[in-house]
């Protein structure tokens, strides 16, 4: 099989795979999704399968990598904005000022200690994931997957 023959099949294969994540999310079931893009009930149900396997890979990787890093960046941010509130309050002779730079200083050290406080919550999420990575439900069995862990 030549490469660019291969190409264009795995272009036709995401193509349906696309159409078949927008027929389901339209309510369709395999038979309708079949009957539709005129394809066989088993190449639709594998379609499915590797969707869901697509997207367990897409939550797996924004929860140990992306949710993470959003988590360090807004802590960052906070305590970029409750340094600037203190200068402002440190410096300023306007009492209004002083006030509002206080209750912004408030606001940001109240949603600091509360990301603090919940962070073990996305710590516990990141573990169950890693923990659990390469395990699967076969049969009502837990299957170790070797594809994704090498010992």
């Amino acid at each position: 099989m030549n490469h660019s023959h291969s190409n264009l099949n795995q272009q036709q294969i995401d193509w349906r795979r696309e159409k078949v994540l927008q027929l389901a999310s339209d309510g369709y079931g395999v038979r309708e999704i079949a009957g539709v893009l005129k394809v066989s009930h088993p190449t639709i149900s594998r379609d499915l399968q590797w969707l869901r396997a697509e997207a367990k890979q897409h939550i797996h990787e924004y929860i140990t990598d992306q949710v993470p890093f959003e988590y360090k960046k807004t802590l960052a941010g906070l305590e970029g904005i409750v340094k600037q509130m203190s200068q402002i309050i440190s410096k300023s002779t306007d009492n209004k000022e002083i006030m509002q730079a206080s209750n912004i200083k408030m606001q940001a050290l109240n949603m600091k200690m509360e990301m603090v406080s919940g962070a073990n919550l996305v710590e516990e999420g990141i573990e169950l994931v890693e923990r659990y990575q390469g395990y699967t439900m076969e049969k009502g069995k837990v299957m170790i997957d070797d594809t994704s862990k090498t010992a």
